[in-house]
């Protein structure tokens, strides 16, 4: 094709774009969130995905028709956290065809073209889900849990049958992600990592989530509220504590690879550690292992007692140390307490007998 033809075409190209310009086309947003899932599903290239995964926040939730299904704030948050699986490491997003695959990318900063893997693009989709989840979840306060009215956002939301297993799926603890038994938290940057700023919002929405869990206290049944009502806050609370109760141990894995025991420190949450909790502790602390030069031992090994884990510096060890104490302390003086009263109340019987 000779450069005039091209030119040309060119020509014609540029005449077709201008006859579809702001002015001879409709130019809506879309209507609700049902109508950009089907954008969505529609979508064939990763920029089409990024623009849409930037404003999904934005779409309202009603319906458009009578038929038409339903999408709530969950549904969304749901889709999103699916979405960002994998966002801090291509290894998490690669198939098994991915290799033989190569993608031409131009790069307008450096000004050349790239060749990039299909799980580098997928990456870079992962992470405005993630962005995205940064931006308009994460950062949701945890206000004073003893104040009812600040709690629908993490009761009704957050930690609700159909939220809360996808966090802490999302936020699990696996360990094969080094190769190794290494054990690290899915879709947080390994330990000694620099964290980027739109990851520090889910550190701290974990350690608020963390805090929740462990403060949540069950709805008080007011004896003047009707059997029906009764009943009906009594099943919710057995279920909302059995479902806190059970992730207490995920936190405790979360909070490990934070560096953040400190949030299980105080008195109150460190006594009611129940089997489960100490359990997660021993096994923490159990990882560990001994190097030759650094332990006296002849060869690398793991702790085989959480006094070896304490040893060498097991923060997980030394909480179960800090509890052992503390609970032993805590019955100690509560037997004396309890000895006491009945000393003072024996011989307040006593002095009345005697008249």
């Amino acid at each position: 094709m000779s450069t005039l033809t091209k030119d040309m075409d060119k020509g014609v190209l540029i005449q077709e774009m201008m006859l579809h310009n702001n002015f001879s086309r409709e130019i809506r947003p879309p209507q609700n969130l049902v109508e950009w899932f089907e954008l969505w599903q529609e979508a064939k290239t990763s920029k089409q995905m990024l623009g849409l995964l930037h404003c999904i926040f934005e779409m309202p939730l009603e319906k458009r028709e009578y038929a038409e299904k339903k999408f709530d704030g969950t549904d969304r948050l749901i889709f999103c956290f699916a979405i960002a699986d994998g966002w801090c490491n291509d290894n998490l997003l690669t198939l098994s065809g991915d290799r033989k695959t190569n993608y031409r990318v131009y790069n307008p900063e450096r000004g050349n073209w790239e060749d990039k893997r299909p799980s580098e693009i997928r990456r870079e989709v992962a992470l405005k889900a993630f962005t995205v989840l940064a931006q308009n979840f994460f950062k949701t306060e945890l206000k004073e849990s003893r104040v009812r009215s600040f709690l629908p956002v993490w009761e009704e939301v957050i930690v609700s049958e159909n939220l809360f297993p996808v966090i802490q799926d999302f936020f699990r603890a696996e360990s094969e992600r080094l190769g190794s038994q290494t054990v690290e938290i899915r879709n947080l940057s390994y330990r000694n990592e620099k964290r980027p700023h739109y990851e520090e919002s889910a550190v701290g929405f974990l350690l608020n989530l963390a805090e929740f869990i462990w403060e949540w206290q069950e709805i008080k049944i007011e004896t003047w509220y009707e059997a029906e009502r009764q009943e009906k806050i009594r099943s919710y609370n057995a279920r909302t504590r059995s479902r806190l109760d059970s992730a207490k141990p995920w936190t405790i894995e979360v909070l490990s690879k934070l560096d953040r025991f400190d949030v299980l420190r105080p008195e109150q949450r460190l006594l009611s550690f129940d089997k489960a909790c100490l359990a997660k502790l021993e096994e923490i602390a159990l990882r560990n292992e001994l190097w030759p030069g650094s332990s006296p031992v002849l060869k690398k090994r793991k702790v085989a007692t959480i006094n070896e884990a304490c040893y060498i510096g097991s923060a997980a060890g030394w909480l179960l140390k800090e509890y052992e104490l503390k609970m032993k302390e805590h019955k100690r003086l509560k037997a004396i307490m309890e000895a006491e009263e009945k000393k003072e109340e024996a011989e307040r019987a006593l002095q009345k007998l005697r008249g």
